[in-house]
């Protein structure tokens, strides 16, 4: 049987049997474009359902006012959640600040605001970020302005990171 004729008997099966063959084709392929072919086939028994923020993106603005006027009204849901925290060293932390000298140490421009203590408000970022494995230490730490930081964290451009971990060696000597 050829590879279209065996998809065709494929589709001619209950859905759970189909998976289960397709599943254990994946299993024993090696060709990549016939896994590829085998992974199409098997997403379109199971397509994955699409998360309320990608059907948003996709909705034109007229469809998206009409649908955030409709739900502008619903309850406000709650979710409990857990997570790990790191304990960051407080020393280590505004040492990285004070040298920054009140300038994010990617962007160079000065902090947008003062916090209510005064002083130059700058977020602490982990050039290889704890959850990697990097180190709560002077050598791999930098202050940031929120933008960049949150930049750091969605983006991580790698031209970015080269820049932060020489500023961070810099600010360790």
């Amino acid at each position: 049987m050829n590879g279209k004729l065996r998809l065709q008997y494929l589709c001619n099966l209950a859905k759970p049997h189909a998976e289960y063959l397709l599943q254990r084709a994946i299993g024993l392929q090696r060709d990549p474009d016939v896994l590829q072919v085998l992974r199409a086939a098997l997403s379109q028994l199971n397509p994955k359902p699409k998360t309320d923020e990608e059907l948003a993106e996709e909705m034109s603005l007229k469809e998206l006012e009409k649908t955030a006027a409709k739900r502008s009204s619903k309850p406000v849901e709650q979710k409990e959640v857990t997570t790990k925290q790191y304990s960051r060293d407080p020393y280590v932390s505004e040492l990285a600040k004070r040298l920054a000298n009140g300038k994010c140490e990617l962007c160079g421009q000065p902090a947008p605001f003062r916090d209510s203590k005064g002083k130059p408000y700058l977020e602490t970022h982990h050039v290889v970020w704890l959850s990697q494995g990097g180190s709560d230490s002077v050598d791999n730490t930098v202050a940031l302005c929120p933008n960049c930081h949150r930049k750091m964290h969605i983006v991580n451009n790698p031209s970015d990171v080269s820049k932060l971990k020489i500023v961070a060696k810099n600010n360790a000597l």
